[in-house]
């Protein structure tokens, strides 16, 4: 019994494995076929502006910041260390063991949870909500199996029904809540709640008032500047590093230099470099959100 259970697992992931090499080796080929160079992957990379190993200064906040998203998958704080108790309970065999709670599947998505989570914290992806979305269905499944293991494992059907009842109250009072402010786009995920207000106006102040040739210097938001700046007669100059930014605000000083800066993202370390090196750093423009809080900063770059 157990060899035939076996190899039909092993026939199932053979064909899986088949079926995806099927598929990227069509892509593959695709993409050589083309004319048009770079290839996707390469062309994708470079409009994301590069991708490297996260600094080491960054990898405590970087952290943080990816587990605190991971918390807003359920928003209530009650909830999600009432998922990561019965997850461990069941993890830890506490309920039925390792491997006779756990199937193949669960596995698979558990592993590819902590080495997705992994990679988007050792590499310098932005911190976005929306990378994230693909693990909530994956962390939906495996607490499910938790819930129902620790359904399975009470005796008589008296608990369970209570087990059942309880379960859902909890559920009901500790995500009735989130749920009603997220329905109201209150929960700070998603959607648009003011990080990019005025980016447009920064856009009409660079058209009409730098002068043509001028460069902008950017590091978080290449993608919306190019979008907003789009046949504008001037240079956007994404810098990787602050020695970079250094380097080319050295080499191009006799044209119009500006750096914008984002109110959610630290600038001081650019400030700081810019300013060793002799460049002053102007304010010329200040847009603000909604609320009427600082959005982006605009400076001037002057000398050396």
């Amino acid at each position: 019994m157990r060899t035939w259970i076996r190899r039909g697992w092993d026939q199932r992931w053979l064909r899986f494995a088949l079926a995806l090499v099927l598929v990227v080796a069509g892509v593959l080929w695709w993409d050589l076929a083309r004319l048009q160079r770079p290839g996707f992957l390469e062309q994708g990379s470079i409009s994301y502006g590069g991708l490297a190993p996260a600094q080491a200064g960054t990898l405590v906040q970087r952290g943080g910041e990816w587990l605190s998203l991971v918390g807003a998958f359920w928003v209530s704080p009650w909830f999600n260390a009432l998922l990561i108790a019965v997850l461990a309970a069941w993890l830890g065999g506490g309920l039925a063991g390792w491997w006779a709670g756990w199937c193949r599947n669960e596995v698979a998505m558990g592993v590819f949870g902590v080495v997705f989570l992994a990679v988007h914290w050792l590499v310098g992806f932005q911190v976005w909500d929306r990378y994230l979305l693909g693990l909530v269905p994956l962390l939906a499944l495996l607490g499910a199996r938790a819930f129902t293991a620790l359904y399975s494992a009470i005796r008589g059907i008296r608990w369970q029904k209570v087990y059942v009842l309880g379960l859902a109250a909890v559920l009901i009072g500790t995500l009735g809540t989130p749920a009603l402010a997220a329905a109201r786009s209150e929960v700070p995920v998603g959607g648009d709640h003011g990080a990019y207000d005025g980016i447009d106006h920064l856009a009409t102040y660079m058209r009409t008032q730098a002068p043509p040739g001028s460069v902008l210097y950017h590091y978080w938001l290449g993608y919306h500047y190019r979008s907003y700046l789009y046949g504008a007669p001037l240079r956007l100059h994404w810098y990787p590093g602050l020695e970079d930014l250094v380097r080319d605000a050295e080499i191009y000083r006799r044209e119009p230099r500006y750096i914008a800066f984002p109110s959610w993202k630290d600038g001081e370390p650019a400030i700081a470099a810019l300013k060793e090196a002799g460049i002053t750093l102007i304010p010329v423009y200040q847009t603000t959100r909604r609320d009427g809080s600082v959005s982006f900063a605009l400076y001037r770059m002057d000398g050396p």
